[in-house]
């Protein structure tokens, strides 16, 4: 059996089975350190809020209970979680209070805004609304010590950027846990770093339904350019081959590195059969002792690597866009073929159809 990547009705019980009912990553704790600071994310059809009210990080969905408006109209800021129609002000638990001008006698139970379930692991926010899910170490796995290692050793944030993907979200996954597309889709980026035979150094413990994996690095330059950061930055000590890492978390975010030199985090929301919104930013690791000759070192550093993210990035866009445009042709009949370690997408798939039912 195959997901679908075309059907408006498949995209719907996907909004249900998995919008609606597993751990989405949304945010970082560093978007939210202070009182009121906010964030506002794409869920399915729902528009969540996640914020900092008196000090806790929490979750609502963007609409008040009395006349149904927006909370929040900007995607990120620092606002009370007041309605801006008629002054409604909620606490860290979602319930309303009024302002002395209401007269609030013919209400019958308390109003309160749809609640979202909270968690972080180290640095990554993440929300779920359905109350029977698993809490999120459990969801997570083994995945929850790298998420925190890697995240809490994230420093200064370098490249952040968004972009429309013309691709079903499935496409774009399918992409991102196989590596044999490297050398043709990536011939001046990942190419001249990976060793032949493409495979995995090591596909890495993980929980369903979420793929971890290691592919081996085989550039000198590569090995030098991590000495040199090496000795300047702190790296989290699950680090320790030559390699680039991929963890792919289940349904939304994929986290990637190579040496530890920086951290990727990459998520995509789903917009409609056809098309996912990608949010990418990344992360100098953290410094041991933080200098002006270091920063100078990570601006440096940035400036190169960026354009490198950016253009990894278009070129993977670009041929998940081919593919959804040849999906719309493919005989039904034909079966997808799976060579080496894309296993890993077999293996998604399989995941998939767990959860769908």
């Amino acid at each position: 059996m195959q997901p679908d990547y075309l059907s408006q009705d498949v995209f719907d019980r996907e909004i249900e089975r998995i919008s609606y009912g597993v751990w989405h990553a949304v945010a970082f704790l560093s978007d939210l350190r202070n009182p009121n600071d906010f964030v506002l994310e794409q869920i399915g059809r729902k528009e969540v809020i996640i914020q900092n009210v008196g000090g806790r990080v929490c979750a609502f969905t963007n609409v008040c209970p009395h006349r149904f408006s927006a909370i929040h109209n900007v995607p990120k800021g620092n606002r009370a979680l007041v309605c801006p129609y008629h002054q409604w002000r909620f606490d860290q638990n979602g319930c309303a209070s009024f302002p002395a001008i209401a007269d609030a006698s013919q209400i019958t139970h308390k109003p309160h805004l749809e609640r979202w379930r909270v968690e972080a692991v180290g640095n990554v926010v993440y929300v779920c609304l359905n109350t029977s899910a698993p809490p999120l170490r459990e969801y997570l796995g083994p995945s929850w010590a790298w998420i925190e290692a890697v995240s809490l050793s994230s420093g200064h944030e370098y490249e952040t950027f968004e972009t429309e993907i013309r691709a079903n979200w499935k496409v774009i996954i399918n992409n991102t846990i196989e590596f044999y597309h490297a050398y043709s889709v990536h011939p001046q980026t990942f190419r001249p770093m990976i060793d032949a035979p493409l495979r995995a150094l090591e596909v890495l413990p993980t929980s369903q339904p979420h793929i971890h994996y290691a592919m081996r690095l085989k550039s000198d330059k590569q090995i030098r350019l991590d000495n040199l950061i090496g000795k300047t930055l702190k790296r989290p000590s699950i680090i320790g081959r030559n390699s680039y890492e991929h963890l792919y978390s289940f349904p939304n975010m994929t986290i990637g590195h190579v040496n530890g030199r920086s951290f990727s985090y990459f998520r995509y929301v789903p917009i409609s059969p056809t098309a996912t919104k990608l949010i990418a930013r990344t992360w100098m690791p953290k410094p041991e002792k933080p200098s002006e000759t270091i920063a100078q070192f990570c601006r440096d550093y940035a400036a190169e690597n960026g354009p490198f993210i950016r253009k990894v990035s278009d070129e993977d866009k670009a041929i998940c866009e081919t593919v959804q445009r040849g999906l719309a042709s493919r005989p039904p009949d034909w079966p997808q073929h799976f060579l080496g370690d894309e296993n890993l997408i077999a293996q998604f798939h399989r995941d998939y159809f767990a959860i769908m039912g």
